[in-house]
């Protein structure tokens, strides 16, 4: 691209001659200045309205064609694209030619496979069948892995933005959003609406060369789990495990076994997308969020079930402090602390609960929360 005058070259000429004439003329033509008041001599009101009419005029016509010779002589610049001309004694641009199939690796293999010296018919205690089919077994497995090409990265969106197996942190703001926003869009995103969403309101010409410095910090990362089509470029999600999808996926059990059980626990202990401060990035921590206290008080109430007290009261715990209006898990703290035989406990939770919704919200606790506490109290 290169920046070039947004007004051709024969309208600027013609509006410098426009501009100078006009010019001329109204130097030749300019009217007496209207009458002041300490002037000896002062007109009548119409005379005097006509004079300051017609200076009027002529300052507005001195106006504009002083702008008009202005754009003509300094026209407003805009970028344009700089396209090259095919030079006329180039050949003909020829049809591509059909690329021949490559052979099968796995042909090849077996084609110039030999039998190893240990495995050969002579050797005692080892058939040269046996020999054979290990390493023809073997090897088809090495190229099946080899040409399938796909190994599974894992994305973590739960706490800080992490990459791979070992939770690999990533520094640079941008790449960070990079990848939050296309796990979060799932589809798809141009290069326009992505420089929007990472800089908004900045100049495209600079955005788009740190898109781009993003985007290899990213496929460094993900490999080719990041996939560009076109002008867009979009998550392969066969190739990721997002610990995100897995929440969904253990909110849509309906009976959670214990491993799942513990890794509903793991995935509910930090905030979502802690480290993504975006405007868009709001909405899906505050689902997430959503998903989390779900989870939360069913490992509750499971743990409750179960009678482990303890853990029952590490989940309403994170409950609360996710949404302390939530009076489901002040319900669960309580009865966590029945289950543990704290009565004390009991009578500071509601306590702190009825504070809180009278101070924040004007209101009082819920039938259902009155009932348990007092159920509660009446066991204890």
């Amino acid at each position: 691209t290169a920046l070039r005058a947004a007004i051709p070259a024969w309208e600027r000429a013609l509006l410098a001659l426009l501009a100078f004439t006009g010019l001329a003329a109204l130097a030749l033509l300019r009217p007496r200045l209207p009458t002041l008041p300490w002037q000896p001599l002062q007109p009548t009101a119409e005379e005097l309205i006509r004079q300051s009419v017609l200076f009027a005029l002529w300052l507005l016509l001195l106006a504009i064609c002083l702008r008009l010779a202005w754009l003509a002589l300094k026209p407003p610049q805009r970028p344009e694209t700089i396209k090259h001309q095919r030079p006329p004694w180039l050949p003909e641009q020829r049809r591509p030619q059909p690329v021949p199939r490559r052979p099968n690796p796995g042909e090849l293999l077996e084609v110039f496979r030999r039998s190893r010296p240990g495995n050969r018919p002579g050797n005692p205690g080892v058939s040269a069948g046996a020999g054979w089919a290990g390493e023809q077994g073997m090897g088809n497995g090495a190229v099946a892995v080899a040409a399938s090409g796909r190994s599974e990265v894992m994305v973590g969106l739960v706490g800080r933005l992490r990459i791979g197996a070992d939770g690999t942190g990533m520094g640079e703001r941008a790449t960070r959003g990079l990848i939050a926003y296309l796990a979060i869009k799932r589809v798809p995103a141009t290069m326009d609406e992505l420089t929007e969403a990472l800089w908004p309101g900045e100049n495209p010409v600079k955005t788009r060369q740190r898109l781009w410095k993003a985007k290899r910090q990213a496929q460094r990362l993900l490999g080719g789990a990041l996939v560009r089509e076109q002008d867009s470029y979009a998550l392969d999600r066969a190739r990721l495990h997002i610990d995100a999808d897995e929440l969904e996926r253990l909110r849509a059990t309906a009976s959670p076994g214990m491993d799942e059980l513990e890794r509903a626990v793991a995935l509910t202990r930090e905030e979502p997308l802690a480290d993504v401060d975006y405007p868009w990035a709001d909405g899906e921590r505050r689902r997430l969020q959503a998903i989390q206290a779900e989870l939360l008080e069913r490992i509750a109430k499971v743990r409750l079930e179960q009678g482990d007290g303890s853990e029952a009261l590490a989940a309403a715990e994170r409950l609360i402090q996710l949404d302390a209006l939530n009076e489901r898990g002040w319900c669960l703290a309580m009865e966590a602390e029945g289950a543990l035989g704290n009565r004390q406990a009991i009578l500071d939770r509601y306590t702190r609960l009825a504070r809180q919704l009278d101070e924040r919200l004007g209101l009082r606790p819920g039938l259902e929360t009155k009932e348990t506490y007092r159920r509660l109290l009446g066991q204890a």
